[in-house]
């Protein structure tokens, strides 16, 4: 009984020593405790609740030092108690604090609470308007935390900002329409947008006529293969078609033609007298669609020369001389039929000459006289060209052809270079050796017989050097076919032609294309296109040549034919529909006729550009495959001719300054789909000219 009553009195102290609700201590021999965890709290901007758990004596009581934070509410569980305190959102722009303290009797803890400022981000300016040229920008950026930042716009990239309040922004250089792009700057729920507008491009570039490259001999199409018929039988078109080719008048300021100062006529090997017995264009025992790729030749059988063949290709020739053409060129594909080994104008001697042995004086004889004849008659014949393509073996009856290995081409000039010399024509040059594409004249492709073609000829040390003969001009003549597939695949080709030509001295002529391949990766397709995207990938070729190969002359295959199989204007620049259809094979049968956007392009460089016009220097900063120009000036000093192209999708500003030089008129000639060399007067002291989209345009500065 006694133990129990010792027991009883013990609880009794310790009740009496516990805190109260009232937090007194009744018995006031007892020390108050108390312990709070965290000490210290961290509160987001927008506010919220968080707890502290106390261990006390006693129940805790709570007092704060901001009327922005306060308790909530209170939970027990014996000695220790969850105090969920609120904390209201931040709405000043700078960081605060709070000190709570939690206390037991005369025993307190502190708690010291911070809470982040709201988020501040502003930026100025919100809106960037700039020019087309390359260049960087800064905006002030004021903001308290790190705002992520989202560009609408490959062409803008943010750079190491410079200092705290200051991004920077690096803009590329603008070669197209103007354009938009934004910057989005984003800080939890704020965000902030700036604009950014680039100028349209004003693209183009320095002419220095001071510094001067390679003189231009001219501008070429061949006559092959339509001409002899259409020069005989088409005799209401055919003024026109020659107008088109050969004038260089205006009417209204307008070009009638595109003045070519080349023309290309056909030596043919007389697959036309045989007909049928040719095999050339024969299908099923008659005449198939390539019959008219038979070609007359004014050598009868017993050798001698009926001189009243070929009336169509004359009429032609007769027209060049007409509107002042400045020279002729005569090549051949094939010998005369009566030299060759097998009869034909197609060979099947493989890559060898089609020609009899004994035949090299008789063939280069032929050549000779028909260019004395055409001397007569007024044609201002100054080159042949006596081999065509000699990389292909022409076993193909399609069109006369042969081929030939380097030591029989320079078996055949050494002929010819006599012939010249018997018929008296000393200033009649001939022009080696149409090379079927660059690689074959630079190096060895395929077959050292037949290519590395610039060395064989031109390099005094080779067995097949023909570079001192009297009658060979310093030129090597090659085709720009299968090397035009892609702008830098073009222009790497070019360079090492260019290089090659340089170091045995000579120059370059282009001296035939039309878009003959299927690579073109930088063109929409055949079926995709108009005629102008053809043209334009030829203007591209054209300015290769001219710039990156240096080429004095440049020849389109050919002037006119038939456009059939979707092939558009691939092939001609001129195109013809006789009277009883495309498919038709009497091309006779007089039709229709039209000029194609490769007339009116080539027109671009070969009306305006002369024989004798030099080559100036044309920087152009911005060159691309959409964009790029090249410059000329006439031999009296008295006019510059710069062409610009403008092949991407929209209308693009150019700027040309033009060091030293002061005109005193300009014209503008601008090719189009729609536009053949429309012309436009243009203010000589303002050097900024708007470029239509996919365009050509010629520049002519009167000095």
């Amino acid at each position: 009984m006694k133990q129990f009553y010792l027991l009883v009195c013990s609880l009794t102290m310790l009740l009496l020593c516990a805190c109260s609700d009232g937090g007194s201590n009744d018995l006031g021999n007892e020390k108050d405790l108390i312990t709070v965890s965290p000490t210290s709290v961290n509160i987001d901007k927008d506010g919220g609740t968080f707890a502290l758990t106390v261990k006390a004596t006693r129940v805790p009581s709570v007092s704060s030092s901001a009327t922005w934070i306060t308790l909530e509410s209170r939970a027990s569980n014996d000695n220790s108690y969850t105090l969920t305190m609120k904390a209201e959102a931040n709405t000043e722009t700078v960081d605060r604090e709070a000190t709570l303290t939690i206390s037991c009797g005369e025993a307190n803890q502190k708690v010291l609470v911070t809470q982040s400022a709201k988020d501040i981000l502003t930026v100025e300016p919100t809106k960037v308007s700039i020019d087309d040229q390359e260049q960087t920008f800064r905006l002030k950026v004021v903001t308290n935390g790190q705002p992520q930042v989202k560009i609408d716009g490959g062409w803008i990239q943010q750079t190491q900002a410079s200092d705290a309040e200051t991004r920077n922004f690096h803009v590329n250089a603008n070669l197209s329409a103007s354009r938009t792009g934004t910057i989005t700057f984003t800080l939890g729920n704020l965000s902030a947008k700036v604009t950014v507008e680039q100028a349209q491009a004003v693209l183009g570039g320095t002419v220095d006529a001071s510094v001067r490259y390679q003189t231009i001999d001219g501008f070429a199409a061949s006559d092959c293969w339509s001409t002899a018929v259409i020069g005989r039988h088409w005799l209401n078109s055919r003024d026109g078609i020659a107008q088109l080719l050969f004038s260089k008048e205006m009417k209204d300021g307008q070009p009638l033609g595109i003045g070519l100062s080349m023309w290309r006529t056909n030596l043919g090997a007389g697959s036309w007298e045989q007909g049928l017995d040719s095999n050339i264009g024969v299908e099923n025992g008659q005449d198939g669609y390539n019959y008219y790729r038979r070609a007359e030749s004014y050598l009868n059988d017993d050798l001698t020369y009926d001189w009243s063949r070929c009336q169509g290709q004359r009429f032609f020739l007769d027209k060049a001389k007409e509107y002042g053409i400045e020279n002729i060129v005569l090549f051949s594909n094939s010998p005369n039929v009566q030299f060759t080994r097998n009869g034909k104008a197609y060979s099947d001697n493989g890559h060898k000459a089609n020609l009899k042995a004994d035949c090299y004086d008789d063939f280069a004889q032929y050549m000779a006289r028909v260019a004395a004849q055409y001397r007569n008659w007024g044609y201002p014949v100054n080159y042949i060209s006596p081999v065509n393509e000699p990389q292909y073996d022409w076993a193909g009856h399609d069109q006369e052809g042969c081929g030939w290995i380097n030591s029989e081409v320079a078996k055949l000039t050494r002929e010819l270079d006599s012939a010249l010399d018997a018929e008296g024509l000393a200033d009649v040059k001939i022009v080696l050796a149409e090379a079927a594409s660059w690689n074959e004249a630079f190096k060895v492709n395929g077959n050292a017989e037949y290519s590395d073609c610039i060395n064989n000829f031109f390099s005094p040390s080779h067995d097949n050097y023909v570079g001192n003969l009297t009658h060979v001009a310093p030129i090597f003549g090659g085709h720009s076919y299968w090397t035009d597939g892609t702008w830098n695949g073009m222009r790497d080709v070019r360079a090492q032609v260019a290089e090659s030509a340089k170091s045995h001295n000579i120059s370059l002529w282009q001296t035939e294309w039309s878009m003959l391949g299927d690579g073109y990766s930088e063109f929409p397709g055949y079926e995709n296109s108009t005629e102008m995207d053809i043209a334009l990938v030829m203007d591209k070729v054209i300015h290769n040549d001219l710039t990156v190969g240096q080429m004095t002359s440049w020849s389109f295959w050919t002037s006119m034919d038939v456009s059939r199989w979707g092939q558009l204007n691939r092939f001609m620049l001129i195109d013809f529909t006789p009277a009883s259809g495309t498919y038709s094979i009497h091309l006779e049968d007089e039709g229709s006729y039209k000029a194609d956007a490769n007339l009116w392009v080539l027109g671009n460089y070969s009306r305006f550009i002369r024989p004798g016009y030099k080559r100036v220097d044309f920087n152009v900063p911005a060159e691309s495959r959409t964009f790029f120009g090249s410059a000329y000036i006439s031999p009296e000093q008295d006019r510059l001719v710069v062409v610009v192209s403008n092949l991407s999708d929209s209308v693009v500003k150019c700027r040309l300054s033009l060091k030293d030089l002061q005109p005193k008129a300009v014209t503008s000639y601008t090719t189009t789909l729609k536009k053949h060399l429309q012309p436009q007067q243009l203010t000589p002291s303002v050097n900024e000219y708007e470029l239509d989209a996919l365009s050509v345009t010629t520049l002519v500065f009167e000095l």
